[in-house]
């Protein structure tokens, strides 16, 4: 009854006073006095975005604020003054201030914490997974560009912050990097209007990790579309990523796929492939760059189309010989060199759109998998033909690149574990994940385990931006009863406990032991004697020996 109509969305208590301070969908914050008897409030306006949350200084003089425009606003409210902290990068979550008042914690909706001193300098930032957290993306993919594996860093590589690539250490569960793509700066929404960022919507990495691939998509619905398909290679002295070849509009229309071919040997040039609803896809390599000496750059080599259709999803046999593309209810195989059609695989009774379609590795790379989301298909490449089909609700299919297997996440959250040549799962996960899994990988080892997947570990990513993987449970047992050996082991933190090792290993008998002289000073153990009542070892050492020795015999000369 005393905000009106707006919605309060944050509420903070003065540390001495009796003073609160709101902050409510408008951007508008309220300090109230004399909440007792007559609330007087004040009224301090710059946010256009809803106030995310507020905090008053340790002395209660000031007032620090956070909303949607990245901005950290610090009010003097007795001098009716404010100063601005900008681009801090992503929307606020929430504001805290620590008891000396010389430090403010801000974090953020893109699961980031950064700490601020009272000079207006970022001083520390935790990172962690980066979620998706931006409006104006006009896709119902929060990850466009799924999982991908960088081989070069040992890090999964998907979607970061708007127009970035974040690239993230799965073993030390950090992020490395971001890798800004699009090389523009984040813009905040407004209160009555939707603004649209260009993001990264497909990015690809080469199996030897020299080459990455993006495409970045911007439309508003009014104006032309606008399309950058980018090329980077890493760069051994800067450790990242260096732009390329910058190709603007490679596609009338949003570009579906991204792939490149797979490098037998070192010497082949990489050749990579996108497809577009422009009904065509087209083939990239990489050439000689006739106006400049000593450089290569991308281009166009071939291009194919197929009955004026939207060409979907796209991969290429495990030798690179054949390339699949997704023409709606058909796959059609291609020749890479020249492209040429070889022949289309369509099931007579299946209408839908193929979604995804993967060939199988190893022993079984002469088949090719196919999903409609209602059903997974084989087919065999030598006879031309369906070796067979499982009606089931599937939601992403993908295939491990070190062995013959294939992993199907269905509607139920259930996981299947499969070879191409056999519908039969060898293994089965149920209640994989509690939402709808949005993207998959197989990530290789560096060794082999004990596990069903043995050179390889799975992770996934559902709808809540959770990152999921695949343990063995007799492993979880074995590293939990080792976590609990070791606390159970831990000596006191002394300088002589550093000293002593936690356990010992022998392989001599035990044998009774009888002391040569009964000295009742070393009975206790030596962890019970306080270090401020140990003796030097220079004042006990000569008596400790001489009680050690045994009397010589008389003599009578």
């Amino acid at each position: 009854h005393l905000t009106g109509e707006r919605t309060l969305k944050c509420v903070t208590c003065h540390p001495s006073d009796f003073i609160l301070a709101t902050g409510d969908d408008q951007g508008r914050i309220l300090v109230w006095s004399n909440v007792m008897e007559s609330p007087i409030r004040s009224i301090y306006h710059w946010h256009t975005l809803p106030v995310a949350d507020i905090v008053f200084s340790t002395e209660g003089s000031y007032l620090y604020s956070g909303g949607g425009e990245a901005a950290l606003v610090k009010w003097n409210l007795f001098l009716d003054e404010k100063s601005i902290l900008p681009r801090l990068g992503a929307p606020f979550h929430r504001l805290n201030i620590s008891s000396d008042g010389s430090f403010v914690v801000t974090t953020h909706t893109d699961n980031s914490l950064q700490i601020i001193n009272s000079q207006k300098i970022v001083v520390q930032m935790i990172q962690g997974l980066t979620q998706g957290h931006f409006q104006g993306a006009k896709t119902a993919n929060i990850l466009p560009t799924g999982l991908l594996y960088d081989p070069l860093n040992k890090a999964l590589v998907l979607n970061g912050k708007p127009g970035h690539l974040q690239f993230y250490n799965i073993n030390e569960d950090k992020q490395l990097f971001n890798l800004d793509i699009s090389g523009r700066n984040f813009i905040s929404q407004e209160r009555e209007n939707v603004v649209l960022n260009t993001d990264v919507q497909k990015a690809a990495i080469d199996d030897k990790g020299q080459w990455l691939a993006t495409a970045e998509f911007w439309d508003d619905g009014e104006t032309s579309p606008q399309i950058w398909l980018k090329f980077w290679e890493f760069d051994v002295s800067k450790q990242t990523f260096v732009l390329n070849t910058n190709v603007i509009l490679p596609h009338n229309k949003e570009v579906n796929c991204i792939l490149f071919q797979p490098r037998i040997a070192s010497q082949d040039m990489p050749i990579a492939v996108t497809t577009s609803n422009d009904c065509r896809f087209k083939i990239w390599g990489l050439k000689d760059d006739i106006r400049c000496d000593n450089k290569q750059s991308w281009t166009c080599e071939s291009m194919g189309c197929f009955r004026n259709l939207p060409a979907g999803d796209a991969c290429f046999s495990e030798d690179g010989s054949l390339l699949a593309v997704v023409f709606d209810n058909m796959a059609t195989l291609w020749t890479v060199d020249k492209p040429s059609l070889k022949t289309i695989l369509c099931h007579k009774t299946k209408s839908n759109k193929i979604r995804q379609l993967v060939f199988g590795r190893q022993s079984c790379c002469h088949l090719l998998i196919c999903h409609d989301g209602d059903s997974i298909i084989a087919w065999d490449m030598l006879s031309l033909s369906m070796k067979w089909i499982v009606h089931t609700s599937v939601e992403r299919i993908v295939a491990d690149s070190t062995s013959d297997m294939v992993a199907a996440f269905c509607g139920d959250h259930t996981l299947y574990l499969f070879k191409p040549d056999n519908p039969e799962p060898l293994h089965t996960v149920e209640n994989v994940s509690q939402k709808p899994v949005i993207a998959a990988i197989f990530v290789p080892l560096n060794e082999e385990n004990s596990s069903f997947l043995r050179t390889s570990q799975l992770f996934f990513f559902d709808e809540d931006q959770n990152l999921l993987t695949l343990t063995d449970e007799a492993e979880e047992v074995e590293s939990s009863d080792a976590k609990k050996l070791t606390v159970h082991q831990n000596l006191p933190a002394t300088p002589f406990a550093m000293l002593q090792a936690e356990s010992k290993v022998s392989t001599v008998e035990t044998v009774e032991k009888k002391p040569l002289v009964d000295v009742s000073m070393f009975e206790h153990p030596d962890i019970e004697i306080s270090c401020p009542t140990f003796l030097s070892p220079r004042l006990i050492c000569s008596k400790v020996l001489q009680s050690l020795l045994i009397p010589a015999p008389q003599s009578d000369i």
